[in-house]
């Protein structure tokens, strides 16, 4: 069992996916998105990179994936699939 508390960026992040979802179930014809979490971590590591690059701040991508307790394997299965659907912003950030 894991006994880490969760944290703000968790919470907010589960907070705006219980307001999506509210928000979706009460129309007429509703349907929540299905969410691919392998997909939204890749996007989450990418982000979280461009942003330490745009701030000027060095992290090894190690240290990134560290963060997400992910492997360089997966990592790179993960941006062969994913990378060229990354908003065109961030993918000039990791340049």
């Amino acid at each position: 069992m894991n006994q880490n508390p969760i944290n703000p960026t968790e919470w907010a992040f589960m907070q705006l996916e219980q307001g999506n979802m509210q928000q979706k179930l009460t129309k007429s014809v509703f349907s929540i998105d299905p969410i691919d979490y392998r997909r939204l971590a890749y996007f989450l590591i990418e982000i979280r990179r461009a942003a330490y690059k745009k701030a000027h701040i060095k992290r090894t991508l190690k240290s990134v994936l560290d963060e997400f307790d992910v492997e360089y394997h997966t990592y790179y299965n993960w941006r062969e699939k994913w990378y060229l659907l990354l908003p065109h912003a961030i993918r000039i950030l990791l340049k």
